[in-house]
């Protein structure tokens, strides 16, 4: 999922780090009301027990819209 994410980002001249946790913690963090398309979405991984950042996504609505990724 962050190799996606990074690809993505570079066709648009942005460089992402390489794992989905150190994706996260590059950026900043926006409220859940204020996500736009284009925003990385971040969540735990398989883990149920873990809180640690396992998977990243793509928002493809906009702002205002129910959110989806």
């Amino acid at each position: 999922c962050s190799g996606f994410t990074s690809h993505v980002f570079s066709q648009f001249g942005f460089s992402l780090p390489r794992t989905s946790y150190a994706q996260a913690v590059a950026g900043k963090k926006v409220e859940t009301e204020e996500i736009q398309k284009g925003d990385l979405i971040f969540f735990k991984g398989r883990n149920s027990r873990s809180r640690a950042i396992g998977h990243v996504g793509i928002v493809i609505s906009s702002k205002g819209e129910k959110i989806r990724f």
